[in-house]
């Protein structure tokens, strides 16, 4: 996997998404948020993954 535009600086463990993976990362992340959840109403982008399991990283721009 490569960085998708946050650079390769990921701690051991951890890795950027491919184009095609951050749109799964991010629809997930918005089903296990609450309705009225802050994040929900945001800009928010999956930009990192940790190898071997489903954590993500996610930028919120503004």
């Amino acid at each position: 996997m490569t960085a998708n535009g946050a650079g390769d600086d990921w701690p051991p463990g951890w890795c950027g998404l491919l184009p095609d993976q951050a749109p799964v990362f991010l629809a997930q992340l918005r089903r296990e948020l609450a309705p009225d959840h802050p994040f929900q109403r945001l800009p928010v982008h999956a930009i990192g993954v940790a190898l071997g399991s489903d954590d993500a990283v996610f930028a919120v721009e503004g």
